[in-house]
């Protein structure tokens, strides 16, 4: 039988979603989890990503995040480039340190 409740969300994932609100001027309800970066937000992830990423570093800087812009860029380009896959990778990221 399959699970029928939704996937919990990364605790960071409001955080992240603020973050790209503010940075790309984007709507905070339109950044829903499976929100496409690039397709729904009109985010140009070689352009605004590196600005994402040091906003979610300094927010995150007492859990010593420390993203590499380009690292994520090619994470995010090697699977479904989303709102939610961008909070996982800070979720996980946030764990490992």
């Amino acid at each position: 039988m399959k699970d029928s409740q939704p996937q919990s969300l990364p605790e960071c994932f409001p955080t992240v979603q603020t973050i790209i609100a503010v940075t790309t001027g984007n709507r905070i309800a339109s950044i829903t989890p499976d929100v496409n970066l690039e397709v729904d937000l009109a985010i140009n992830l070689d352009i605004d990503l590196p600005e994402i990423v040091l906003v979610l570093n300094q927010e995150y800087k007492a859990d010593s995040l420390d993203l590499d812009p380009n690292e994520v860029k090619q994470e995010l380009r090697a699977g479904d480039p989303t709102s939610l896959e961008l909070a996982n990778i800070v979720e996980e990221v946030r764990n490992l340190g």
